[in-house]
């Protein structure tokens, strides 16, 4: 499942990104160039526009709410979107696929403390980051586990 995500959800873009989804992030498209290449990559449309909500060119959610929990919430129940199937595999900041690199050839690009302390890393082959499965990760997982309880609080309530 692809995603295509307008200036509006910056946000929830890195998070899908985090789950595994690839999800295309456009900030400065007119709505008829984000309908021809969601169109035209299979991705489904997210935004907070009503008015580009209502196209029916392209599948198409209209995002809810401000808040990043809830919108992960949405998209997850409404997609059933797995949360850990994927996870860590995308970089968040271009969505390119993560690549895994040996320990010895992150040495000189990550602190000292982070190369003493971790084992496995993973780099970006396009915006040339690294990254390393630290205590953000734990963070990124207990989010997960919360935003399951709300999409499973939310299919009971159905």
């Amino acid at each position: 499942m692809k995603f295509l995500c307008n200036s509006m959800l910056g946000r929830l873009a890195k998070w899908l990104r985090i789950l595994g989804y690839d999800t295309a992030y456009l900030q400065e498209k007119t709505d008829k160039e984000l309908i021809e290449l969601a169109r035209k990559e299979g991705r489904i449309l997210l935004t907070r526009d009503r008015h580009l909500s209502r196209e029916w060119l392209t599948p198409t959610l209209y995002i809810e709410s401000q808040e990043i929990d809830d919108q992960l919430t949405q998209v997850v129940d409404r997609y059933h979107l797995d949360l850990e199937e994927n996870l860590f595999c995308r970089c968040p900041l271009c969505n390119h696929l993560l690549s895994p690199i040996d320990k010895e050839e992150v040495k000189e690009g990550v602190p000292p403390f982070v190369y003493e302390t971790y084992h496995q890393f993973f780099f970006c082959p396009d915006c040339h980051k690294t990254y390393w499965p630290g205590t953000h990760w734990e963070n990124i997982k207990k989010k997960v586990e919360e935003i399951r309880g709300k999409d499973d609080w939310a299919k009971r309530r159905d």
